[in-house]
Parts: structure tokens; sequence; C-alpha cells
């Protein structure tokens, strides 16, 4: 009776893991917060002058230039190099434009003409070709040695020398300060503003290189930004885009090396997340960074504060702490305001209220008590204003009754406590401050007043008293398995309220995701036509006073707020001694309507935690591919040695386990840490980002990607073998000159000799790129082996259809010895040719006797030699294609710099990879796979252990892996070259 196949449990596993985060790719990649950044316009023609550079620029950075942006007559004083603002140089990030400084160049030019003053801003900005920088190191140190030459070119621009600004983008923010490690004096840079710019590591390592010159700067940072060191003078300012940079992280923009450090969702007046680009022209922070610009410049000497604190204090008051004003001023509010106590006053004695006050209405104070009874619900005050455009708005008072109305003749300034509220038209934005009761009381003060002067608008002001121990309520994070279920966190909010502080205990793992759901009554439906205000919620970073704004969405009839950990994980500032997030409880505040009840839950998102995983893991994608194709590799070789047979490389992919790896990996990594040998593994650990079953979890997850890239290129060579082979006939023929036939044949015979091939692909390695041969490689690769299965399908259709075997020419009539002969050799080749030696029978036995026993020879033939030689080659083609996609971006820098001229790379990190990988080939194309070789277990084994230092030491170094895969080609390639042949098996029977 046949035996049916169990159920396997493990691909119920991989197809639920590879389904849920399926849907995190959609939810990260798809599924965004809309952008609401408002398009910058120039109101002239931009213009981009080049600027002239000493002539030795031209042999050292023949592919860079420097630029200044100008409009109408800033652009002609320029033109007759006229320079007498404050110097600012715009670096671009990775494959950025030069043209990309416009919207800030613009605004500041703009505001310099509006503000009719002296100050104004010189935008130069550095073109450095749209290099590929993130991915390609040697680029960053040319980058940095560039800019570190043009800022005394710039300088010289000048009457006397200034010190000039630099603000990068992304990759150019961490070039500006890679400038401060290359020497140049802190006097000539004294500020560094860096928009979406990943400061501590960079997101993709596939080149050694970009790893050192991250160690090289952050290491001279750490050791100089101390008192009296190189950079302890230079102030950074470091900025990011929250959640919809997809690209660079808030938690990779977040820099310990950054004296003010924000997100676009914490910046007043910008309350929105930007993507990777539109941080560079979204208007609402590119306002916030030009008022910030002219706030820095000091009129009365004409140049820059001095003062790192100065500096300092303007961005974090424009980028995170602006409560009033658009212009920062040391000593804006004064300490006491005076009254006239013939003004109108107004008392409210009740601890929840919301009253307007009509448009252009007389001036009016409204007093609210500091203490009444009971006496402990006096504990905390909230006062929401909106229409109100009053920079002394709030104070506290002792208020006399001499008048018979309670009154007040000075009071306590309390408008600088307040904050600015986002909110979506005029209505819905005001401010709000918070007072503890108890400290005010007892300083001697009975009132807290709010002075609401003549508006054009309505002026709408709502006050919520409370005691210590309300409108504060903690919620344990639900864990991901009840993600099904909502768990209440205030069945029915307090009536008229306006804030309710929500402790999320628990949310302290970078991939957490939780959805915060706020339904509002009946009489409050949620209505999206009419911008009506809806509740804000307002989160704080864990070890900062920045409050950042979460962005919401409407489903169905509540208001969600998606929590993660990059919305709050705001590092302290560079003088502080921590340059780690601190991780705990989260405290968020919901700021609500007077008039409306709300029912507010939590449940963990299960998209946005697999979204999050995506983000924070999906960059480790390849080195879990490579390490599927070792195992698979080792498996294959493994099964030769045991059974003489090569199962297919989609059968050994899954048949793969976790186990196989992860339980060396991790018995690995700590016996590493004993040795102080630092590995990828204890790079997850120091970042945090390390989970128990992170390996496994991987490993399962990203399985399917392994199966879909080896379908696929079977697939390929299968289908597309013959389209790519007459595409490559018709290239090659016309390079050559010569038609399809003697191209054809020119293939043909190259295809004989691959060790000539092998050869013309080193030649091309050392004279170019190391990638670019590599991709040939792969190339020729496909090609050669389409024709090995043609040859191995034309083989076995011949030994399905015998009788072409057996046709031969008529015989003419031979003598009876001759005929018995001829008779028997036709009757066994009969037989042979009736049963083929199919691939997958056993043995042929060949009895011989002896006096005294009976040897049985068996000549093992599990799996013919061209089967064995399509499998293997197939996986060994596909480690050659994800080498040669790791190296890509070197490929790809390679062609840019040849399209322009410049065809020499500064260094080549693909070369040595790539030219043992070709030698390895030339030796495994010329020496086809066969059974009959020993040690094929061994080999295996030793693969396998590649597979575990893939993980170990590549997983986030990515640069490692085509060297690993180098070495197991090169393994592969010197077993069949020198392994002795194998015996042939025997069995002995008495």
């Amino acid at each position: 009776m046949e035996e049916k196949p169990s159920f396997n449990i493990k691909y119920l596993i991989i197809g639920v893991l590879c389904t849920l985060q399926t849907v995190g790719v959609y939810e990260q990649l798809v599924n965004i917060e809309p952008n609401n950044c408002i398009m910058t316009y120039m109101y002239e023609t931009p213009q981009y002058i080049p600027i002239k550079l000493p002539a030795d620029f031209s042999s050292n950075f023949s592919r860079f230039s420097l630029h200044v942006y100008g409009e109408g007559a800033q652009a002609s004083a320029y033109k007759n190099s006229k320079f007498d603002g404050q110097p600012v140089l715009y670096i671009p990030g990775s494959a950025g434009s030069h043209k990309q400084v416009r919207s800030l160049a613009s605004v500041a030019y703009r505001k310099s003409l509006d503000d009719d003053s002296n100050v104004h801003f010189d935008f130069f900005t550095a073109d450095f070709s749209e290099d590929l920088g993130a991915v390609f190191g040697p680029a960053l140190q040319e980058q940095t040695d560039f800019i570190a030459a043009v800022l005394p070119v710039i300088q010289k621009l000048y009457l006397t020398a200034k010190p000039i600004i630099l603000i990068g983008h992304s990759m150019g923010g961490l070039v500006a300060r890679g400038v401060l490690a290359a020497g140049v004096p802190s006097t000539t840079v004294p500020l560094i503003v860096t928009l979406a710019s990943p400061h501590l590591y960079p997101l993709l390592r596939l080149d050694h290189s970009l790893q050192a010159y991250y160690d090289k700067v952050n290491v001279f940072w750490a050791l100089e930004r101390s008192e009296g060191g190189a950079v302890a003078d230079v102030a950074v300012v470091s900025v990011s885009g929250g959640r919809n940079d997809m690209l660079v992280p808030t938690l990779a923009a977040a820099s310990p090396f950054s004296h003010v450090t924000s997100v676009t969702t914490a910046v007043p007046g910008c309350w929105t997340t930007t993507d990777h680009l539109s941080i560079v022209w979204c208007k609402q922070l590119v306002l916030a960074l030009v008022r910030s610009l002219f706030d820095v410049f000091d009129t009365r000497s004409n140049s820059l504060h001095s003062s790192k604190t100065r500096l300092t204090s303007v961005f974090d008051y424009h980028l995170l702490s602006r409560h009033s004003g658009k212009r920062f001023v040391s000593q804006r509010h004064r300490r006491q305001l005076k009254f006239l106590p013939s003004q109108k006053w107004v008392v409210k004695t009740e601890r929840q209220l919301e009253h307007t006050f009509p448009a252009n209405a007389p001036h009016v104070y409204l007093l609210i008590p500091a203490v009444g009874s009971p006496q402990n619900k006096y504990h905390t005050a909230v006062i929401r204003v909106r229409g109100l455009d009053e920079k002394e708005w709030v104070f506290a008072c002792a208020a006399s009754h001499e008048s018979g109305t309670p009154s007040c003749s000075s009071g306590m300034n309390l408008s600088k406590r307040g904050r600015l509220l986002g909110g979506t038209n005029d209505a819905s934005l005001g401010k709000m401050v918070e007072v503890l009761l108890p400290a005010l009381v007892h300083e001697g003060y009975s009132h807290i007043g709010v002075s609401v002067p003549p508006s054009e608008h309505p002026v709408t002001v709502s006050v919520d008293i409370y005691g210590e121990k309300e409108r504060r309520t903690a919620v344990a994070t639900p864990r991901l398995v009840s993600s099904f279920k909502p768990t209440v966190v205030v069945q029915t909010t307090t009536a008229r309220s306006l804030v309710h502080n929500i402790v999320l205990e628990g949310l302290n793992e970078p991939w957490h995701s939780y959805d915060l759901s706020v339904m509002p009554s009946t009489s409050c439906a949620v209505n999206t036509s009419n911008g009506s205000p809806h509740p804000q919620l307002w989160v704080s970073g864990y070890t900062s006073s920045a409050n950042a704004i979460a962005p919401h969405r409407i489903v169905g009839n509540e208001y969600v707020y998606r929590l993660e950990q990059d919305e709050i994980a705001i590092l302290p500032s560079a003088d502080g001694n921590s340059g780690t997030p601190e991780r705990g409880d989260l405290t968020v505040q919901l700021l609500l309507e007077h008039s409306c009840l709300y029912s507010i839950s939590v449940r963990a998102s299960l998209q946005g935690t697999f979204s999050r995983l995506f983000l924070l893991y999906g960059s480790q994608v390849p080195a879990f591919v490579v390490c599927h194709l070792l195992l698979a590799l080792a498996m294959q070789l493994k099964s030769v040695g045991d059974q003489r047979h090569c199962p297919p490389v989609l059968a050994s992919i899954l048949a793969l386990t976790p186990m196989l790896v992860v339980p060396f990996v991790k018995l690995s990594a700590m016996a590493l840490k004993k040795l102080e040998i630092y590995n990828d593994q204890q790079m997850l650990t120091d970042s945090g980002m390390d989970l128990g079953v992170l390996p496994i979890f991987l490993f399962l997850t990203w399985m399917p990607v392994t199966l879909l890239l080896s379908g696929g290129v079977w697939v390929g060579v299968l289908v597309a073998g013959n389209a790519l082979y007459s595409s490559v006939v018709r290239v090659f023929g016309a390079s050559l000159g010569a038609g399809e036939i003697v191209a054809d044949l020119a293939l043909t015979g190259l295809s004989k000799v691959p060790a000539i091939v092998a050869v013309a692909l080193l030649a091309v390695a050392y004279s170019t790129c190391g990638a670019l041969a590599l991709s040939l490689a792969s190339l020729y690769y496909f090609v050669t082996l389409f024709d090995m299965y043609k040859d191995y399908l034309r083989k076995v259709i011949l030994k399905m259809i015998p009788r072409l075997q057996d046709e031969t020419p008529p015989q003419p009539p031979a003598a009876p010895a001759a005929a018995a002969a001829t008779s028997a050799t036709s009757s066994e080749t009969n037989d042979t040719a009736k049963n083929p030696p199919a691939e997958e029978s056993s043995t042929a036995p060949t009895p011989t006797s002896s006096s005294d026993e009976v040897v049985i020879t068996r000549k093992v033939v599990p799996q013919s030699s061209e089967s064995l030689a399509l499998h293997l080659h197939l996986t060994l083609l596909l480690l050659c294609i994800l080498a040669s996609l790791l190296q890509l971006p070197t490929l790809i820098t390679w062609a840019v710099r040849v399209k322009n001229g410049h065809s020499l790379l500064p260094e080549d990190p693909s070369l040595y990879p790539s030219i043992t990988s070709i030698a390895a080939l030339a030796v495994l194309w010329q020496c086809s796979p066969v059974h009959e070789r020993k040690y094929y277990k061994l080999v295996g084994q030793v693969v396998h252990f590649l597979a575990v230092i893939s993980l170990l030491f590549a997983s986030m170094s990515l640069y490692r892996l085509p060297y690993v895969v180098a070495v197991a080609l090169a393994l592969v390639a010197l077993h069949q070259l020198l392994a002795p042949a194998a015996p042939q098996h025997k069995e002995k029977t008495n």
C-alpha cells in the first residue's frame, strides 16, 4: 500500500511568515502617511552660476564642480564676483543633485528682500555628478576631500574670510562631519545642519570602504568633541523625516554628536512627516531652517554668533520648542507683566470650561482660581487658546478685590512654558500651557490669567483643572498574539476634559508597533470634510523635552494613531553622557475637544510590526539568501558523497531548517564575545536590535525569496536561455562587425575553451572593474548552463527512444561462426537498448567466480553525470548572480564614470572577490563535476561552515558576502581539480 506523504508544519510556518512579511513590505512601501508638505516656489528664474576653481582641481577633482545659486539681481551680482553675504555650502547626498539647494536658497533670498535688512546668505552648492555615496564608499572620501579643498576657495571670494555653514542632505551630512575629521578647523565650519543623514552606521554595508569611512569619522568625533577638542566648538543640528522616510529611519538619523536632534513631526509649524527627498523642499521645514539661519547671524558683528550655546539655542527654539514668535530673542518674554485695574477682568470659577470671545471684542483678562474646593482636585491646570495671536498671553498673579471684581496689577509671565499646537486650519491652530497649581500657590499666586486682546477672529479659551491622579491611565501594551483584539485604555473620558495622559508600559523594542484608537461620541462623529478640530496625540522623547505630533488616519468612526519607536527615540544633546536612546515605558498625551467624549483603546499592529521588521532587518535578506544557497550546496555535496546522487537545488532548499545553522551561529557569537572578536551578531546586540528568535524568523521568512530566485533562474535557463543566447549572438556579432553565423560559431568555440573566456574576464577585471567581469562571467555561465541543459535533454530523449540507437546498416550474409557471434552481439545490444541504465537505477552487477568465493562488483550509477553537473552548476550560478548583485553599485559607479569620460575608480572593492570567483569558475567550466571523486562530504561540511560564517560576519556587513561566495566556489573548484577518484563499491558473497 502506497504511503501518503505526511504534512510538514514547516511549510505552513514559512507560508504564514512570508505572507505576513509581504503585508509588512506593502505597509512600509505603499501604505504610507500622506505627504502634507507644501511645495516651495521660485519667484525668479533660478540660476546655478559656476565658481572658477584652481587649475589643480581639474586633475584631482575633474568630475566635481562648485556653483552658487542666484535669482534676479542677486545672480547678476554673483556673475560680477560680488559676494558680501554669509556663505552657506549645500552638500547633496547619494545620487543627489546640486540643484536641491534652490528651496533653501530661494526662500532665504526672498526673506532678505521682505525684511529689507542687510542680512542675506550666499548659497553655494557642490556638484558630485550624482555619485552613489551611500553604497560606494570610495566616493565619500573623494567628496570629503573636494569639500575640504573648496572651503578656502569660497572664503577667498570675500574681502575678509568668513566662517561657512555646511548643510548636508543624506550622506552629505556625514560628509560635512567628515570634513572636520579631514583637518578643517572649527573656526572655518562652526555650524553643521544635516537633513535625513544616517550618522552612526551605513544602512547598507556594501563595501569595506564605506564602513571604514564611518569608523574614521565617528571615532574622530567621539575623541574630539570634549572640551578643548577639535570639534568642541562646532554646533551640529540633525533633522530626520519621520515615518515616511523609508531610506533613513529616525533611529538611524539620531546622533550622539548632534546638539539639536529633531524630527519633522516635532518641528513647530511643520508637524508632518516627510520622505527622503521632500525634506529638502518641504516649505514648513524650510521656513523653520531659514528663520534659524537669520537668527544665528549677528548683525552687530556682521557674522555668525561665535557662541555655540547661542547657535544651538536658536535651532532648539525653531526646531523643537518654539512657543510664540517666529524670531528668536533671548529675552523675548518679560518676567513680570503690568496691568491696569481699570481694564476689563472676567473671573471663571469652573474647573472645566470653554468660553469664546467674539471677534474685535475689547481687551479682556480672564482669571481662573488656582485654589478651590475640593482642594485635591486642584493640582494641574491645562489652558488652551485658539485664534489668539498674542505672544505674552498667560500669567499667574495674586488678585486683589478692591474694586469688587478680582483684578491684578502685575503677574508672572507663563507664556514661555507654553507650546504651539498643530492643526489643519486657523480654527484648529492654537497654544497650550500646563501649570502645576500647588507650586504657584506656594509662591503666593492666587489666579491664572489669560490676556485676550481684540482679534480679527473669535478667540476660544478652554480650561481643564484636575487632580494629581486624574487624567492618567497606565496600560500594559498587548502582545502581538492578541493583535486582533483591542485593549481598552479608557472606556469613556471625563466630560469636558482637555487632556488624557496614557502610559504604555512595555513599548521598548525597535520593532514594536501599536495602534491607538480614539472613538468620539455620537455627537462628535468623525468628519473629514470641514477640517474641524480633531484629537491630537503628542509623543515625548525618552531623553528629550521635545514633543512630536503623531499622524493619524481615519478608520470608520475612529481616529487611529500609529505609535512606533522611531517617533519617540530622540537622542539627548551631544553634551549628554549617553549616546544610546533609552527605552522603557512611553507616555503620550491626547488632546481632546472640550465638548466631546471619547473611548480609547490600543492594540498591537500586526502589519505595523512586520513593516518595522522589514525596515530594521530587510538589509539582511542577501545574507540569508546566500546562507540558504550555501546550505543547499552543502547538502548536494554531502548527498553525492553518501548516495552518489545530487538533489535539485529547489528540493535542497525545501529540506533546510534553521537548526542547521542557527545554533552554531549563537554558540559561535558567544565564543567570539569571550575572545573579544567583534562580529555582526554582536553588532546587533549592541544596537539593541537583537532578538532571541531573530535568526530563526529571518531564516524561514526569507526562504521563499531564495526559492523564487532559484526557480526564476531555472525557468530562465529553460525558457529564456535560447532567446538570451540569440541576443548575445547578435550583440557579439555587431561588436565584431560580423554576421550572426560567424558570431554563433565564435561563441560555440568559446564555450569549448572556457579557460580562454576566464583569462579574458580576468583581464577585464584588472583593466576596468571587477564587478563588470563577474557580471559577464555570470552571463556566460547562464548561457553555458543552457547549452548543458540542451545536451542533457538530447541524451534523455535518445534514451527514451531506443530504436534510434539500434538502427544499424544491413549486413551481408556471414559465415556460421561469424553469424553466431553477430547474433550474440545483436542480442546483447537489444537487451541494453530495452533496459537502458536509468538515472535512478541503483546497480549493474557483474559476477566473477573463483575457487572459494563469488565476488559481485556493483557499479553504482544512481545518477547521470549530466544531471549531477546541471544541479551543481545551477546552485553555483545562483551564488555568482548574488555576488554580482551585491557588487552592482560598484558596476553602476564605473559605468557612470565611463559615460562621463572618467573610467578609473579610486578603489575597486569588487576586484579581489571577483578575480577569485572567476579563477574558480575557470576550473568548474573546464572540469565538469562527476560522481567518482572522493571527499564530497568533507567539502560539503566546509561549505556548511561557510553558511555559518555568512550569518556570523556578513549578516549586516554585506561586503563580506562576495568573499564568502568566492571561497565556496574556490573550494568546489579545487575539489574537482585535485580530489582523487573514488573506489568502486564491492559486495562479497561466500
